[in-house]
């Protein structure tokens, strides 16, 4: 019997490391997770998205609740999105801008995969959502980059060797 209970307290002491380790992925990565029941109309997440989303841990949410905190520029884009995820046999990931309670402005990344019952009806999306809003202003930053350098390229071609094609031809005559 002893021994029964201490390879269970070993098993035990694993997964909590384990635990602890999948937590702290969570937040490295900034990403959680949560389930929106449609038939009963309850969404629950994890502490992490509860966190993306700033909303105070706990709170009950509902379906509604999240929509609101979409960004208004991107509401009718995120309705469509879900709309069309329904319908669909596979679920497409999709990003969008949320506006925290704290007026902060995130990108997220949402991944999910739709349950339906006998007939084909969706009853449930359970997925993951990221906060990418770093990526994000990386990329911004590097597409800003790049139009700067074709800029430079442009100016390169088009107004610096201009005159020096005007020069070559000139002296080939």
């Amino acid at each position: 019997m002893q021994e029964e209970i201490d390879r269970r307290l070993v098993i035990e002491r694993e997964l909590k490391a384990k635990n602890d380790r999948l937590l702290e992925a969570e937040q490295t990565a900034k990403l959680g997770y949560g389930e929106w029941d449609i038939i009963r109309k309850s969404v629950t997440l994890s502490d992490m998205s509860y966190h993306i989303l700033d909303i105070p841990l706990g709170t009950i949410l509902t379906h509604q609740m999240l929509m609101e905190q979409v960004h208004p520029a991107d509401l009718r884009f995120v309705e469509d999105s879900i709309r069309k995820n329904l319908k669909a046999k596979e679920f497409q990931q999709f990003y969008f801008r949320i506006i925290t309670k704290e007026m902060m402005l995130k990108h997220v990344l949402v991944k999910g995969e739709i349950t339906r019952n006998a007939i084909g009806e969706p009853i449930s999306i359970r997925g993951t959502m990221q906060d990418v809003t770093e990526l994000r202003r990386h990329m911004q930053k590097v597409e800003q980059q790049n139009k700067k350098l074709k800029k430079i390229a442009w100016v390169q071609s088009h107004r610096m060797r201009a005159p020096v094609a005007t020069i070559l031809g000139m002296a080939e005559l």
